[in-house]
C-alpha cells in the first residue's frame, strides 16, 4: 500500500503543477485562484473539524507560520510559470527536499551521510543547469528560475515548521486547518495588492481553482497515508519525482522544448532525490 499511496501523491502533485501552468496562461487573478483553492481545502476539512477542534489552539502558531510559508511558496511557483516551463519550475520546486535535509541537519541535528551531501550538491547542479547561460537577452527565463528557487526555499521552511510542530506533539489536522485559512487570506491579500485590475472571478479561475483545490488536498492526504504505511526515505522521494511527469505533460500538451540542458537538469534532479533517500 505504501507504493500505491506514494504514486498517488506523485500523480496529484504532477497534475497540480501542470494545472498551475495552464492557469497561468490565462488572464486570471492568481491571488483569487489561490484563495479558491484554500476555500475548497477548508470545505473538505470542515465536516471533520469537531474531531480536532480541541487541538486548534496548540497548533495555531506553527499552523499559521507554515501556512504563510505554504501560500507564499505556491504563489511564487505559479508566478514563475509565467516565465518558465512547467517542467523546469516543478523540478526546481520539488528539489526543496535538499534544503529540507540541510535545514534538518542544521536545526534538528539530524544526521547526513556522504551520499546525502552528494545529493544536495547534485540538486544544486540541477538548478544551475536550468540557468539560461547562453540566452543573454532572456531576462524572463532568469526571473522564472529565481522565483521557482524562492518557492522551493519557502516550501522547505514550511516542511521544517511541520517537523517542529509534529515534534511538539501537535495535531497534523490542526496544522492543515490553519494552512487552509492562510491560503484564503494570502490569496486575497495578493489579489488586493497586485491584481486589482483583473476580475476576481472567471470561468477558468473557478474550474482550475476547484480542481487544484481537490488535488492540493489529495497531495496532503496521499502523502499522509504513504507515510503511515511505509518508510519516509522511500515514499517521500517517490512522491517528489512528480516533476518527471510534469515535464512529460508540458512536452505533450504545451509543446515545451526539451533541450540538452533541461534534460540534464531533470536527470540531475532525479539523481539528487535518489541520493538524498540513502539514509
Amino acid at each position: 500500500m505504501d507504493l500505491f499511496w506514494a504514486l498517488a501523491c506523485l500523480f496529484c502533485a504532477a497534475v497540480n503543477d501542470f494545472l498551475f501552468k495552464r492557469f497561468k496562461q490565462k488572464k486570471s487573478a492568481t491571488g483569487a485562484f489561490a484563495a479558491l483553492i484554500g476555500f475548497v481545502w477548508l470545505g473538505i476539512m470542515l465536516p471533520g473539524v469537531s474531531g480536532f477542534a480541541k487541538d486548534l489552539p496548540d497548533s495555531c502558531l506553527l499552523g499559521i507560520s507554515s501556512g504563510v510559508l505554504s501560500i507564499a511558496a505556491n504563489l511564487l511557483l505559479i508566478t514563475s510559470m509565467k516565465y518558465q516551463s512547467a517542467g523546469v519550475s516543478a523540478t526546481v520546486y520539488r528539489l526543496n527536499l535538499a534544503a529540507v535535509a540541510l535545514g534538518a541537519w542544521m536545526l534538528f541535528e539530524e544526521s547526513l551521510n556522504g551520499l546525502q551531501f552528494l545529493g544536495i550538491a547534485t540538486a544544486l547542479a540541477a538548478v544551475l543547469s536550468f540557468f539560461p547561460w547562453k540566452e543573454r537577452n532572456n531576462r524572463g527565463s532568469r526571473i522564472g528560475l529565481v522565483l521557482a528557487l524562492g518557492a522551493a526555499l519557502l516550501r522547505a521552511a514550511m516542511a521544517l515548521c511541520y517537523k517542529q510542530s509534529l515534534m511538539n506533539g501537535e495535531s497534523s489536522s490542526g496544522l492543515l486547518f490553519w494552512n487552509s485559512l492562510c491560503w484564503i487570506g494570502g490569496g486575497i491579500l495578493w489579489y488586493l495588492a497586485l491584481e486589482r485590475d483583473l476580475p476576481p472571478v472567471s470561468g477558468a479561475l473557478v474550474l482550475y481553482g476547484f480542481c487544484s483545490g481537490i488535488l492540493v488536498f489529495g497531495i496532503v492526504l496521499t502523502m499522509t497515508q504513504a507515510l503511515a504505511h511505509g518508510k519516509a526515505n522511500i515514499v517521500v522521494p517517490i512522491a517528489q519525482m512528480s516533476f518527471v511527469v510534469t515535464f512529460l505533460l508540458g512536452g505533450l500538451f504545451l509543446r515545451e522544448r526539451f533541450d540538452p540542458l533541461k534534460i540534464a537538469g531533470a536527470v540531475l534532479g532525479t539523481g539528487g532525490i535518489l541520493l538524498l533517500s540513502c539514509a
